[in-house]
């Protein structure tokens, strides 16, 4: 009986780091298709409100 236990822990445990490597995954994908700020599109409005970024 302990060992069913412990493999059913077993399988539970590595399908759950199976699941959190795909979000991690998935949130490295997204990051790099998200478009970012653009850096022409603030320094237009820095020079628009006269405000400098350091």
């Amino acid at each position: 009986m302990e060992v069913a236990v412990e493999l059913e822990d077993d399988l539970f445990f590595a399908d759950l780091s199976k699941q959190i490597s795909l979000l991690i995954m998935d949130d490295e994908d997204s990051v790099s298709t998200c478009p970012s700020v653009s850096f022409q599109l603030l320094k237009a409005r820095q020079g628009k409100a006269g405000l400098r970024i350091l």
